[in-house]
């Protein structure tokens, strides 16, 4: 029994997507958690070094 390197049932296909938008998530999570220390560090007295992307 050999095991076949490529998927042909669509499940390749279907992981992509999955990891694409954890990806897209990820990246979104970052900014918000970003901006959010930008906001909590001006509060605080500090000087706010958010760039938008």
């Amino acid at each position: 029994m050999s095991r076949n390197d490529h998927d042909t049932n669509g499940n390749e296909t279907e992981m992509i997507e999955v990891l694409t938008e954890i990806s897209r998530v990820s990246a979104r999570m970052a900014r918000n958690l970003k901006i959010f220390a930008a906001h909590r560090q001006s509060r605080e007295g500090g000087q706010a070094n958010v760039e938008d992307e």
